[in-house]
């Protein structure tokens, strides 16, 4: 068993909540690790390629029930490459507009507590309209 690969599937599990089926977790893992491991190699991929993919899930707020899920992910976070699929300027810009609500909040500031809770429960495209929305209103420019 590869521990890499285990490392991987513990950050499929943490990330992007996928859980491991049946009642014995270290089982269920396991045999996750053969089904993708062979998958993986049948395919040519590369560990590198499953952490991008990992990584794309992860910027695009992605859930999956199976870490398989993220091998037809794998060309598309090839193509974007790892500065791309780390950080964008949107999530840059949605991170200042938070820290900006919360030291709103810090001195007083009885909105920001809205803000900050929609921007937390937005994903995908809803954060750039949120954010537009937010600058809208004349609460701060990131």
């Amino acid at each position: 068993m590869s521990k890499e690969l285990m490392d991987a599937l513990r950050d499929i599990e943490n990330q992007l909540g996928w859980l491991p089926p049946g009642d014995n977790i270290y089982k269920a893992r396991a045999i996750q690790h053969n089904i993708l491991e062979r998958a993986m190699a049948r395919k040519h991929y590369t560990m590198t390629d499953l952490r991008l993919a990992i990584n794309l899930c992860k910027h695009k707020r992605m859930r999956i029930d199976s870490p398989l899920q993220l091998l037809p992910l794998i060309p598309e976070a090839r193509e974007l490459g790892p500065e791309r699929v780390e950080t964008t300027g949107l999530d840059t810009m949605v991170k200042r507009a938070v820290k900006a609500e919360y030291q709103a909040h810090d001195s007083g500031d009885k909105e920001a507590e809205y803000w900050i809770t929609r921007f937390s429960a937005a994903v995908g495209p809803q954060r750039r309209q949120l954010l537009a929305e937010w600058q809208q209103a004349g609460r701060g420019h990131v």
